[in-house]
């Protein structure tokens, strides 16, 4: 009996293990047309197939389990695609789409010239999903051509394997063949660093998201091994540049993020020795309105001396909840901006001091009246980045308005709580059209409106440059623009000085007089230095400001502004 339960034992496994199961399925384009000779595999090439004439194949020998299948269609028109499948007994897939594509080409060298061979390219599309390119490494002359979706893409150029070159990468949109001039990949110098807990104990901060800024640009950067590591340490490979290093631990971990701004990286590698971060506590709620839950509304936390914090990630989600960490011990004021299609005005409220996590409950926004302005200059020409501002003529508090700056077009659909307020309207800086200021409007139903700005008297404008980091009363260099824009001689006074988030002004100099003749025009470069500012308002971005009045009248004119950082 046993030797016959054991035979029958061995007879079925042997039974099962010849058991296989199969994949069939057929590769066709956009428009059903077959796809005949691509290139199949699944994980990577542990089984393979060649699509017929009809675009068909057939896989065999395989077990029930999960693939990744690999379809290439070898072809200039036509890109690849990769997707996960589930192999049961003979499974068949069906039709398989490949979707159009366009053949990217191109030349990747060093620094000297020289060609780069077994560099790497990436295709990525706009949400960030990489996509699988076949044969997208460059030949030993540098070469490459791989075929991408006819799409809106990021293309990365990944320098070879244990070179200390810097990686590229360009955001295009394919309509068709694309060749791109030479790449050259830069020379990378390592930053280094140790994220820990601020303090006399410097505890070491591990799984820390280190995301590179070009101050020049405002792009990302790509850098790859942006974690700390166990002991807090970081080492992040970059170009000749100047960034802002973002810094943002693990969800769990009850530190704050933090921004660091003017890190040169000048041809060389640079260490920045132990980089704190604050001790933090959660701070959570829910913001809703008339309708239930709000969703994507954007959290913005402001400490007592005005300054906004950095808190990444600080939308509220699909039910409403956000929550952010701030440093322990502090009084806060928590401002919300709601999408505003969803047609409810925002709020911001003083919460007060934060010594322990709090969950601020409900935060409720009321109904608010959409109104619609389409602003003009005196030309007929639309004013973009048109900001609408309004204050409670009483305590001169800002109200929050979503929608409050114009598009491309000069349209602006903005959501105002019902009531009587003080309106600004503000072009963007160095704009022709004046500012124009109205006390006192109430709004009380929903109205749509074209309005036209008169034009400055005398206009100013200021532009900065990325800076390493001013020490405090240091210099920054500008360029500044004024121009009188009427046909008559005009006296002015030009006021400079730092406009601190608190609404306080730290004076550079006296005010200064200027008789500007008619039409007269100038742009000028040179180092203004700064005022020296309270130790409280060091590590925080900063607003350097000049202001003209009329001499006369010591009526606001014009005004402009760039931001530096002070240490």
């Amino acid at each position: 009996m046993r030797f016959r339960t054991t035979a029958l034992i061995l007879c079925f496994g042997g039974a099962l293990a010849a058991q296989t199961s199969s994949l069939t399925a057929s590769v066709v384009t956009s428009t059903g047309a077959p796809v005949a000779g691509a290139a199949v595999q699944l994980n990577a090439g542990a089984f393979s197939a060649t699509t017929n004439a009809l675009g068909q194949f057939t896989i065999t020998g395989l077990r029930n389990q999960v693939y990744l299948l690999q379809v290439d269609p070898v072809a200039p028109t036509l890109a690849a695609r990769e997707l996960n499948v589930t192999v049961n007994s003979a499974t068949s897939l069906g039709n398989i789409v490949v979707s159009p594509g366009a053949l990217v080409s191109g030349t990747v060298v060093d620094p000297t010239g020289a060609p780069l061979f077994s560099a790497n390219l990436n295709v990525y599309q706009a949400d960030g999903t990489k996509l699988y390119t076949p044969s997208d490494g460059t030949d030993a002359a540098g070469n490459f051509a791989i075929v991408a979706p006819l799409a809106a893409v990021t293309i990365e150029v990944l320098p070879p394997v244990g070179t200390t070159l810097f990686a590229w990468r360009g955001d295009v949109t394919l309509t068709g063949p694309l060749t791109f001039a030479t790449i050259t990949l830069p020379q990378g110098y390592l930053l280094t660093g140790t994220v820990v807990r601020s303090g006399a104990a410097p505890l070491p901060i591990s799984a820390c998201a280190i995301a590179v800024v070009d101050q020049f640009t405002e792009l990302e950067v790509p850098v790859t091994n942006n974690l700390t590591n166990s002991l807090g340490a970081f080492s992040v490979l970059l170009p000749f540049g100047l960034y802002r290093l973002d810094l943002v631990p693990p969800t769990a971990n009850l530190h704050t993020p933090r921004q660091m701004f003017g890190v040169a990286v000048l041809g060389q590698n640079r260490s920045l020795g132990f980089v704190g971060l604050d001790p933090a506590v959660v701070l959570s709620g829910t913001v809703a309105g008339p309708a239930g839950a709000i969703a994507s509304a954007d959290i913005d936390i402001f400490d007592a001396l005005g300054h906004k914090l950095f808190t990444p990630n600080d939308n509220t989600n699909g039910s409403g909840l956000f929550s952010v960490r701030v440093p322990t011990g502090g009084s806060y004021a928590v401002r919300v901006d709601p999408p505003p299609q969803l047609g409810v005005s925002g709020l911001k409220t003083n919460i007060g001091l934060v010594a322990a996590a709090r969950n601020l409950g409900t935060l409720t926004l009321a109904a608010g009246i959409p109104i619609t302005l389409d602003m003009f200059d005196v030309r007929g020409q639309p004013i973009a980045d048109l900001n609408l501002r309004l204050n409670d003529p009483i305590t001169g508090a800002e109200v929050i308005v979503p929608g409050n700056n114009t598009d491309a077009a000069g349209r602006m659909v903005a959501i105002v709580p019902p009531g009587l307020f003080d309106v600004s309207l503000r072009p963007p800086q160095g704009n022709v059209a004046a500012t124009v200021t109205v006390p006192g409007v109430p709004f009380v139903a929903s109205f749509a409106v074209p309005l036209t700005l008169p034009d400055k008297t005398v206009r100013t404008d200021l532009a900065g440059y990325p800076t390493l980091g001013v020490a405090n009363g240091g210099d920054i260099l500008l360029d500044w623009t004024i121009a009188n824009q009427t046909l008559a001689q005009q006296q002015v006074t030009v006021e400079a000085f730092v406009a601190l988030a608190s609404g306080v002004e730290v004076p550079w100099i006296a005010p200064l007089p200027l008789d500007l003749p008619p039409q007269f025009a100038i742009g000028l470069q040179f180092w203004f230095p700064t005022p020296v500012l309270d130790a409280s308002q060091l590590r925080w971005e900063q607003r350097f400001q000049l202001r003209l009045r009329d001499a006369a009248t010591q009526a606001i004119l014009d005004d402009a502004y760039v931001y530096y950082f002070p240490n």
